[in-house]
Formats: structure tokens, sequence, C-alpha cells
């Protein structure tokens, strides 16, 4: 049996296997999925990705299914609770910032039509889309709205050249 070749980052953690093979690249398909996009690629500064996606259930669970429109209307009460949650980055800024975030995504839905809109037409539109993400986003700095348009096929992701992906994209 052949032996699939992938990215060195992967290596044989299976969630980042799926993730490599089955996410990374692709745009999210409804609103909620963009959201927690922005969300994991916010608590990744500083972490590593294998990090994220190893935590990420529970953050589905303890941040309502990364609904933005439930999480902008927590509060003090709420990051308390999810300060004390183990299965959590339990970082304040970043848990702060989904709060923002989530009050953003709902003014930009409004705005725009939709989340998908916002990320898949004017973001990309944008004179300096990278900038327009920090410019809309707490906790967004220039190397974390890159890998988010990476892991979200605004930008096509740099695969390693032995990878079984590259050369291929997925982008509109």
């Amino acid at each position: 049996m052949a032996v699939v070749k992938r990215c060195s980052w992967v290596g044989q953690d299976e969630l980042l296997v799926d993730y490599h093979d089955h996410q990374w690249g692709h745009a999210p398909v409804t609103d909620v999925d963009w959201f927690e996009m922005l969300v994991l690629e916010t608590f990744q500064a500083g972490l590593s990705w294998r990090t994220v996606l190893h935590k990420r259930a529970e953050m589905r669970v303890a941040l309502a299914g990364f609904d933005w429109r439930v999480l902008a209307d927590w509060g003090p009460g709420q990051l308390t609770e999810l300060l004390r949650n183990p299965g959590l980055i339990r970082n304040r800024r970043k848990l702060e910032s989904v709060f923002f975030n989530a009050r953003r995504a709902k003014d930009l839905s409004v705005q725009y039509g939709s989340l998908n809109a916002y990320f898949m037409y004017v973001l990309p539109g944008s004179s300096d889309p990278l900038q327009q993400l920090q410019d809309d986003f707490a906790q967004v700095g220039r190397t974390t709205a890159e890998s988010f348009m990476f892991a979200t096929g605004l930008m096509a992701p740099v695969h390693d050249p032995e990878c079984f992906l590259s050369g291929f994209s997925v982008l509109h």
C-alpha cells in the first residue's frame, strides 16, 4: 500500500490529518463555520494548531457551537465560567475577543446580509484584505489574518512540494 505524503506539519495526528485533507484551504459553508474558523485562528496565536484542534470539540460545546448570534450577548458572567473550564484555552484576552468578534460578526452580517457575503465577497475585494481583517476583528494580527486566509481558502494554502495536495486549489 502506497504511503500518502502530506505537509510536514501534519505528522501522524488523526485530527491534523483530517483537517489538512478535508478542511484546510476550503471555504467554510455557513456563517457559523466562518466564525468558528475566526475563533480558532485567534486562539492559535502563540500555540500549535494541534493544541487548538484538540480543544475544538470542547470549545464548540462551551462556546454555544460558535454561534456568534448567541455569543454576541455574552459578557462577564460567561467569561468567568469559561476561565474555569479546563477543557478550554483559558486566555482571558482571547476569550474576551470571542464576545467582541461575535458583536462585530452581528454588525457585519446586518451590513452585508451574511458573514458568508462579508468573507467571500467584501473581504477579498478590499485593497488589503489582511489589514481589513485586523481592523474588523479583535486579536487578529497580520500572522493570524494570513493564517485565517489560508485556512479558509481566501488565499491558496501552500503545501509542501511532496504533499499529495501540492498544486491543488479549491479556491473560487
